[in-house]
């Protein structure tokens, strides 16, 4: 029996941005980078990924691998029960981390330029 609960944890991870944006795009997802197709484009290739995550979930759970999708779904459960339990409030994300490291960084410029 082969562990396909990782590839599976991994697609997973791969369907999450283009569902998110899926879900975002237009809303407070305003303004796409540099290579945008046009919400009609992005929303018509977020849904294929997201069918073809679905059926390589379908196919790696069926025999002789049947513990794989109800072990990944409990990875998941478990992940969103730590998440929403506490975890998330470590967690400032990227801007909030971004500019607490830019004040850090202009604080010791401040500092050394006091020794001149």
């Amino acid at each position: 029996m082969e562990n396909v609960e990782c590839p599976l944890c991994l697609y997973i991870s791969y369907v999450m941005p283009p569902a998110a944006g899926i879900l975002a795009y237009g809303k407070s997802w305003k303004k796409m980078g540099p290579f945008d197709l046009g919400g009609p484009s992005y929303k018509t290739i977020g849904v294929i990924t997201m069918l073809d995550v679905f059926a390589l979930i379908y196919v790696g759970g069926q025999p002789p691998n049947r513990l794989a999708i109800p072990v990944t779904l409990g990875i998941m459960v478990l992940l969103a029960i730590i998440w929403h339990g506490g975890l998330k409030k470590c967690f400032a994300g990227l801007l909030m981390a971004l500019a607490a490291q830019t004040v850090e960084l202009k604080k010791e410029e401040v500092g050394t330029n006091n020794d001149c």
